[in-house]
């Protein structure tokens, strides 16, 4: 998270969430390989 420039874990969700449709563990759960 912090590698990718995000400083603040509520704004990364809520990037996150904006751009693709669900949070990040709920885009982990459905994408698993």
């Amino acid at each position: 998270m912090y590698q990718s420039g995000f400083m603040n874990r509520s704004h990364f969700y809520k990037e996150c969430t904006k751009r693709m449709g669900v949070a990040p563990k709920d885009y982990r759960l459905h994408n698993k390989k």
